[in-house]
């Protein structure tokens, strides 16, 4: 079996939602193992590996991928990382237009991605895809309707993707991490926190923690190395890699009020 440097060691990599979290880890250990990365991103700064891209835009990616192709050789790696967490609150509070932009972004935008770079891998017989899901797209989550199902869309995406693209070289596989200690996490945390008015958001960080088998939250470099390692497996295609600390294990819905909470 090839090693991650021997299976992407010179292809071109394109990382979408580069600039943060785990997007950016990706960047750096992709290109530790020999990749040519570009990050796309709507926060990115134009500049020759850096691409300010609006994924919700069809156009926008069919461009970027196209001028990155012209540059440096087709696409035979992509990693979709761009997620918003979008509104937080009960499902008869949420605004349309919100959920409507949710999954502009995590879904529409994942979609955007993979089509645009699917002509390209096809022509060369060997593609890469993998999409950051999450254990909320195994699961329900109070206060969380839009991100949890736009969660679970992407893993419906990765299996039909990785079903039309098999037998022409090319994978597609979702990593689902659970709590990570990152932006996007802690944002979280936050927002559950002054949605309950009872418990702080570092109480919220706690109690995740010391609901997963390891007793404390993802490391965001874990998530990217699992990513980078799951690039040598040709014929890992169409399934979801959980990186949990074992939260899975037991009751994933750790945000439910206690007894003590609703008095």
């Amino acid at each position: 079996m090839e090693s991650a440097n021997q299976a992407i060691g010179g292809r071109v990599a394109v990382v979408a939602g580069g600039v943060g979290g785990i997007g950016r880890a990706v960047v750096r250990l992709l290109a530790r193992a020999g990749a040519v990365v570009h990050s796309v991103d709507v926060h990115d700064d134009d500049s020759s590996t850096g691409h300010r891209v609006d994924i919700r835009s069809a156009e926008e990616c069919r461009n970027v991928i196209g001028r990155i192709a012209d540059r440096d050789g087709p696409v035979g790696v992509l990693v979709n990382s761009a997620a918003v967490l979008g509104e937080v609150g009960p499902v008869e509070s949420l605004d349309l237009a919100r959920w409507q932009d949710t999954f502009a972004v995590n879904v529409e935008g994942t979609l955007n991605m993979i089509a645009a770079v699917l002509p390209g891998m096809y022509e060369q017989g060997f593609g890469r895809i993998i999409n950051i899901a999450s254990m909320a797209g195994e699961y329900g989550a109070p206060n969380k309707a839009a991100y949890v199902a736009t969660k679970h869309a992407i893993l419906g995406l990765t299996r039909t993707v990785a079903l039309e693209a098999g037998t022409r070289g090319v994978t597609c596989n979702a990593v689902s991490p659970s709590w990570v200690d990152v932006g996007l996490g802690r944002r979280q945390f936050v927002d559950i926190a002054r949605k309950s008015g009872e418990v702080t958001s570092e109480e919220i960080s706690g109690r995740i923690a010391q609901s997963s088998a390891v007793g404390r939250l993802v490391e965001v470099d874990e998530v990217a190395s699992i990513v980078v390692d799951i690039l040598k497996h040709p014929s890992i295609t169409g399934t979801r890699i959980a990186i949990d600390g074992g939260v899975g294990a037991g009751s994933f819905n750790i945000m439910r009020p206690t007894d003590s909470d609703e008095q």
